[in-house]
């Protein structure tokens, strides 16, 4: 504390290691950070506001009430024996950060699906979620989460625009969309591709990720990303038939920058 006093800036590097998490070993089923960390961190944000936290960890641990006080915040998951030069050429605006989080961050542990069953003295862990994994259990349970999947910030701010969709086949399409970096600082942003069905027969998603495409920008400059989707993208396996099916009728094809902050959509017929 008294060196973050004296200090411009404080880095608090915290989280996780092989010591709380392993293949073979769970994290603490509080989904929390360890010993006292999040104490560490609110006495630091005390004494200097300008407080950086850095986070290691294989998952999304739930931070304490510092998330919404701290002006910066990088998962850093576990970046390796190069991780600190990294890290330090992101903080020093070197490198601009430009990946999406491929994990929904809660924000508490009972918002799980998994929560009822982990502890449960028979140790018999009952998996509920069926199709609806990830960020698809908690956009079907309207589910306010800390940060979706595919989040994430950069030193860039970017522009979508011009979505366009051409049929190239039965049940295949080809789509479009302008991504421009309106920011001074060249970047890299990653557009997300989910198909969302329209009215379906059967139990489905309500979108689920189909693909996504990363484009480099400098300030100002605009590219066309490309996707292409054949029938795969909107099937789904009938345990009648035992195989692969596309029902026909409308779906809709939504572009984001992450599961939840959707950028476009557009409607299209499938036969």
């Amino acid at each position: 504390v008294e060196v973050a006093k004296k200090s411009d800036i404080a880095i608090i590097f915290a989280g996780l290691s092989s010591q709380y998490e392993s293949e073979g070993k769970d994290v603490d089923p509080d989904l929390a950070y360890p010993k006292n960390q999040d104490k560490l961190i609110n006495e630091i944000l005390k004494a200097n506001p300008k407080t950086i936290v850095v986070k290691y960890g294989g998952v999304g641990i739930i931070p304490g009430e510092w998330i919404n006080k701290v002006p910066g915040f990088i998962d850093a998951l576990y970046p390796g024996q190069e991780g600190g030069n990294a890290i330090a050429e992101i903080l020093l605006g070197e490198t601009n950060p430009s990946a999406k989080l491929p994990f929904t961050y809660l924000r508490k542990k009972t918002d799980s699906p998994a929560y009822k069953g982990y502890m449960d003295p028979s140790l018999d862990a009952v998996y509920n979620e069926g199709i609806y994994i990830g960020y698809k259990y908690y956009e079907k349970n309207n589910i306010d989460v800390l940060f979706p999947f595919g989040y994430g910030l950069s030193y860039s701010n970017f522009e979508y625009s011009d979505l366009k969709v051409k049929k190239t086949g039965k049940n295949s399409f080809e789509l479009n969309v302008t991504v421009k970096n309106t920011g001074t600082v060249a970047g890299e942003e990653i557009a997300q591709l989910y198909v969302k069905p329209i009215n379906p027969k059967i139990n489905r998603p309500l979108k689920e990720l189909k693909g996504f495409g990363k484009v480099a920008l400098n300030g100002g400059e605009a590219k066309t990303i490309m996707f292409r989707l054949s029938d795969k993208a909107f099937a789904y396996f009938d345990t009648a038939s035992k195989n692969w099916k596309v029902d026909a009728g409308e779906a809709e094809i939504v572009i984001g920058s992450s599961s939840k902050d959707v950028k476009g959509s557009v409607k299209i017929n499938l036969e």
